[in-house]
C-alpha cells in the first residue's frame, strides 16, 4: 500500500487551508477502547479526515447537513503514566466525529481555537504534527450505560509547554506511517487507502466504519472521491455506496386486460395509432368484412401504442356489431 510523506500531507493541507472557510474567523450567532490513566498525556495530531455532508440535530431537531471530520492523536507517555503501547509505539486516539463550524460557541470552532495556540494555521489539516498535553478523563460510556470508559476531553488542550520555564515538554514524533490525512474536496489514493480497516468487531459490525461513513455521505454522488474511485478502478462499498435506481420489473398483464402504456422494444411490431377504416382494414382469417358499420376508433392512451379494436366475428353481419369490454389482438 503506497503512503504520502509529510511533506505531500503538508502541501494537500496548505492548498485545503487556501479554499476552505478560514477556522480562525467566527461567525456570530471517541475514544480507543483500552482504558488509559486519567490526566494529561503527551500527545501529536496525526489524522484528520473529512467525512462528507451528514444531517445534523440540535437537541431532537433538524439542522442543515454539514461536513464532518474526525481527528486522531498519538499518545505517548508521560513521566508517570503509560499511554503508549506495550511495544513503545504510540497509541491513537479518536474522538467522535463533528461538524465543522465557525459559529463563535460551536465545538469546532472553541477546539481549533485551542489546537491553534501558535495563532499561525487557519485550517484543521495544517495542524498535523502539532503536540499537546490532552487530558484524559474517566466517564459514563453513555447515558444509559454506566461502564467507565477513557476519553479525551475535548476542552482540555494545553501546549505542550512547562507552565513553570514554559519550555516545550519532550514529546516525540510520531511514525509518519500513522498519519492518516483525507481531504473532501482533494481525495488520493493513498489518504484513502490509509483509511481501511480489514474485518468486524464482536458484535458484527464492520470495523471499516471511516470508509464506509464517507460513502454514505449526502453528498457522495459527483463527488471528487466518487469520481477518483471510478477512475482508478476502486470499487464502491458494497453496504454503503449508493445504488442507481433499478426500475421495476412489469407484472404481466391477465387476458383481456389491455396493455399497459409503455414503449414497446424495438423489435416488436408497432400497432397503428389511428384505428383504421373498416371497409380498408386487413381481414382476420375468421371474422367477415361488415361494410355496413362506420368504423370505430379505439381510445388514444396518453403514452405508447393503442392496439385498434376488432369486432367479434359474426356468422351473420349485423346493423351494430357487439365489441368486447376490452381489446382484442388479431390472431
Amino acid at each position: 500500500m503506497s503512503t504520502m510523506t509529510f511533506e505531500q500531507m503538508q502541501a494537500l493541507a496548505n492548498q485545503a487551508a487556501e479554499q476552505a472557510p478560514d477556522m480562525t474567523e467566527a461567525q456570530k450567532g471517541g475514544s480507543g477502547a483500552r482504558m488509559l490513566p486519567a490526566g494529561y498525556a503527551y500527545a501529536q495530531l496525526v489524522e484528520f479526515v473529512e467525512m462528507g455532508n451528514h444531517a445534523q440535530e440540535f437537541q431532537g431537531k433538524a439542522k442543515d447537513p454539514a461536513m464532518e471530520v474526525q481527528l486522531g492523536f498519538a499518545l505517548f507517555n508521560t513521566a508517570d503514566r503509560q499511554y503508549a503501547n506495550d511495544d513503545g509505539t504510540p497509541y491513537i486516539v479518536r474522538p467522535y466525529s463533528f461538524s465543522i463550524s465557525r459559529n463563535e460557541k460551536a465545538r469546532a470552532f472553541l477546539l481549533f481555537k485551542a489546537l491553534n495556540w501558535k495563532g499561525t494555521k487557519k485550517h484543521f489539516a495544517q495542524l498535523l504534527g502539532e503536540k499537546y498535553l490532552v487530558k484524559i478523563v474517566h466517564e459514563a460510556k453513555s447515558k444509559t450505560d454506566a461502564t467507565l470508559v477513557s476519553r479525551i476531553d475535548m476542552k482540555g488542550f494545553l501546549p505542550p509547554l512547562d507552565a513553570a520555564s514554559q519550555m516545550p515538554y519532550p514529546i516525540p514524533d510520531c511514525p509518519v506511517n500513522l498519519y492518516r490525512l483525507f481531504l473532501w474536496s482533494h481525495p488520493t489514493k493513498e489518504g484513502w487507502d490509509a483509511l481501511y480497516v480489514d474485518g468486524k468487531y464482536d458484535d458484527g459490525h464492520s470495523k471499516n466504519f471511516v470508509q464506509e461513513k464517507i460513502m454514505a455521505a449526502l453528498d457522495f454522488m459527483g463527488s471528487p472521491l466518487q469520481q477518483l474511485l471510478f477512475s482508478t478502478g476502486i470499487p464502491s462499498l458494497p453496504s454503503t455506496a449508493p445504488a442507481a435506481p433499478v426500475a421495476a420489473p412489469v407484472a404481466p398483464l391477465p387476458p383481456g386486460a389491455g396493455y399497459a402504456p409503455m414503449t414497446p422494444p424495438a423489435s416488436a411490431p408497432v400497432a397503428p395509432a389511428v384505428a383504421p377504416v373498416a371497409p380498408l382494414a386487413p381481414t382476420p382469417p375468421t371474422a367477415p368484412v361488415i361494410a355496413a358499420v362506420a368504423p370505430v376508433q379505439a381510445p388514444v392512451a396518453p403514452v405508447g401504442p393503442v392496439i385498434p379494436t376488432v369486432p367479434t366475428p359474426a356468422v351473420t353481419p349485423i346493423a351494430v356489431p357487439t365489441f368486447p369490454s376490452s381489446p382484442v389482438l388479431p390472431q
